[in-house]
This record gives C-alpha cells, sequence and structure tokens, in this order.
C-alpha cells in the first residue's frame, strides 16, 4: 500500500468509529428520554423487551467502535513505520478509554430505567 492509501484506510476508519459513536449516543438518548417520560408505566414484558435491544445495539455499536478503531490505529503505526517523520498521536489507550466510557454508559442507562421504576413503585 502506498502511504496515501494508507492515509485514507486510517482516516476511513476513525470515521467509523465516529459513526458508531453518533449512533451509540441517539441510541443511549432515546432510552434515557423513554426511561424518563414512559418508563414506569411500562409492562414487565415491555422493558424486558426494550431493555434487552437497547442493550443489544449499544453493545453491538460499542463493540464495532472499538474495532474501528483498533483497525484506524493499526494504520497509523503502519503509516508510522512507512515514514519516522509522521507524528503518532494515538495509543491503544483511548480504545480502552472509550470502551470503558461506553460500558459505564450502557450501566448507568440501566440503572437509571430500574431508578425511574423503583421511584414510581414507592
Amino acid at each position: 500500500m502506498s502511504e496515501a492509501e494508507v492515509v485514507e484506510a486510517m482516516t476511513q476508519y476513525f470515521g467509523l468509529v465516529a459513526d458508531m459513536l453518533t449512533l451509540y449516543l441517539t441510541a443511549t438518548s432515546g432510552y434515557l428520554i423513554v426511561a424518563y417520560l414512559i418508563g414506569a408505566n411500562l409492562s414487565r414484558s415491555q422493558l424486558i423487551t426494550f431493555s434487552g435491544l437497547y442493550l443489544l445495539f449499544a453493545i453491538t455499536s460499542t463493540y464495532q467502535s472499538l474495532g474501528y478503531g483498533m483497525r484506524g490505529l493499526h494504520y497509523a503505526s503502519v503509516l508510522r513505520n512507512m515514514n519516522a517523520s509522521t507524528p503518532l498521536y494515538s495509543t491503544a489507550v483511548i480504545p480502552a478509554l472509550l470502551g470503558v466510557a461506553l460500558i459505564g454508559g450502557i450501566f448507568a442507562s440501566l440503572w437509571f430505567m430500574w431508578d425511574v421504576r423503583r421511584r414510581a413503585a414507592d
């Protein structure tokens, strides 16, 4: 691969990370809005279905954004090996922190739904 192709592949993968983060934030925002507005009124089966679908989508988008990020970092290191003067700002710590933040957001969202339902039951 030429240097231009490596740069293009790297930027495309980092763009896919941004796309997956956008989808994750959209789904999480929707889940939180529904939890706040009607979470207390959902039946148990509706709650399980809705939360299960959210959980499936959130975990999938988290996994995909981490995978795309790691692939983008791979191309960043390939670029660095092709040209030693190319600055390499990204490290493997960034996807790890991103993963922790996204998984924490999933748990926080599920906890929020539980808290809304618990308060309504009191």
